[in-house]
């Protein structure tokens, strides 16, 4: 893995349970490399995170799963982080 890590993202979601919406300051430490992709001018890693945040509404309190991909093109640069679901 060349990304450096820790990794800061700033996300605005909303709780499955109880729709309050939150901005959640995302660190990720553990990515997982996914894939690969030859580019013209470098490759492209797609690698996965797993992460979790408790809803800060406090009549709920539900533990939200993030899961999402960060996009690494060129080598050391983040192109894109995605969130793939919210659970």
């Amino acid at each position: 893995m060349s990304l450096k890590t820790p990794i800061n993202h700033d996300f605005n979601i909303k709780c499955p349970k109880c729709e309050h919406k939150l901005s959640y300051n995302l660190r990720l430490d553990d990515l997982e490399k996914v894939s690969s992709k030859e580019k013209p001018e470098d490759t492209e890693t797609k690698y996965k995170f797993i992460s979790y945040v408790v809803c800060k509404n406090p009549l709920c309190h539900y533990d939200i799963e993030l899961k999402g991909y960060i996009f690494e093109y060129p080598a050391d640069t983040i192109n894109t982080i995605e969130l793939a679901s919210i659970k």
